[in-house]
């Protein structure tokens, strides 16, 4: 029920003698998983099992699912992580933006003759003036909350599956 969690366990985050609460159908219950799974992992299961359980009459129903994803700590499976530490490292915010900016241009997002906004917001230091501490922690700290944004768009298209009305079942 709280916010500002650690994202595998009940463990205290910032906070001195904070606690984190979890409940289900009014009663207080002890956090799923054992500290071993990643809340919007356990989040999206929860939601799924009760849907599965409760709502497969087909009628209408209403789901609210919360995530702290992506707000602090940055915390995310490793294997997601590994994967977008190297990337990071070895190209650096600045020419990350801009092919992502080249992309959103190509997708018709911005218009093809726009350029690059300049300076960045918020400012950042160029990042072939870091020295290589200040880039591997740099593209750690990118590469968890890249892992965090993929974990949580993974689950939301889970739920996005079971949701969706087969082409038969349609009423036309």
């Amino acid at each position: 029920m709280q916010d500002g969690a650690n994202h595998f366990s009940s463990a205290e985050y910032r906070i001195p003698g904070w606690t984190v609460t979890f409940t289900e159908e009014g009663k207080v219950v002890p956090r799923p998983g054992n500290g071993t799974v990643y809340d919007a992992d356990m989040l999206t299961e929860k939601l799924l099992s009760f849907l599965n359980k409760t709502h497969s009459d087909g009628k209408p129903f209403f789901a609210y699912l919360a995530s702290q994803v992506a707000h602090t700590p940055y915390q995310a499976p490793r294997d997601n992580i590994d994967k977008y530490y190297k990337m990071y490292l070895n190209t650096g915010w600045d020419k990350i933006r801009e092919q992502r900016f080249d992309k959103q241009k190509e997708l018709g997002i911005w218009p093809s003759n726009m350029s690059l906004p300049v300076p960045h917001l918020p400012p950042l230091q160029p990042w072939n003036t870091l020295t290589p501490l200040q880039k591997d922690y740099a593209a750690r700290v990118l590469a968890v909350h890249a892992a965090m944004i993929e974990n949580l768009d993974k689950n939301i298209g889970r739920v996005v599956q079971y949701v969706k009305i087969p082409d038969n079942m349609i009423i036309r």
